[in-house]
């Protein structure tokens, strides 16, 4: 995970089981340069399951590929 830092990036909800935040810091510690983001609009663990949901996140991963692109230049 550390030689790919720059093209990970994770989403972590503020109560999610599957992810806890304590798991966030862990990672963040161990690999500061991968994309670490805390989903703060209520959205829940199946955020794909709602198209209010699902608009977010794929919202999310576009401006992820954005700022990827745009450091590359």
């Amino acid at each position: 995970m550390r030689g790919k830092q720059s093209q990970i990036a994770f989403l972590f909800g503020i109560d999610d089981h599957w992810g806890p935040l304590q798991m966030f810091e862990e990672i963040s510690k161990q690999a500061p340069d991968v994309a670490l983001s805390i989903e703060r609009e209520g959205h829940s663990h199946a955020f794909s399951c709602t198209e209010d949901g699902s608009l977010w996140v794929a919202q999310h991963v576009a401006n992820l590929i954005k700022n990827q692109i745009s450091s590359a230049d």
